[in-house]
């Protein structure tokens, strides 16, 4: 299963540190299941921002459609909540 799992992993690998996840966008476009709902983003200990989630961007960004603008969020402690 081991071999089976790595001949399928290695390819993706590879193409992402070629292209990056411009590549695999669409794909997870497709498959993100917090686009176009509401949600609560924490990012940090005490900080919210609620809006849309309006799916990624081609570096991976999460797009957030609040009240007041279209906002690119990056981060490593982004929390995604629906509300």
């Amino acid at each position: 299963m081991l071999v089976a799992l790595l001949a399928e992993l290695i390819p993706v690998l590879q193409q992402f540190e070629q292209e990056g996840f411009r590549a695999f966008r669409d794909e997870w476009l497709t498959a993100d299941v917090f686009r176009n709902q509401q949600v609560r983003v924490q990012t940090g200990a005490e900080a919210y921002i609620n809006g849309i989630a309006a799916g990624v961007t081609e570096t991976g960004a999460l797009l957030l459609q609040t009240e007041q603008e279209l906002r690119t969020l990056h981060g490593g402690e982004v929390s995604l909540r629906r509300v």
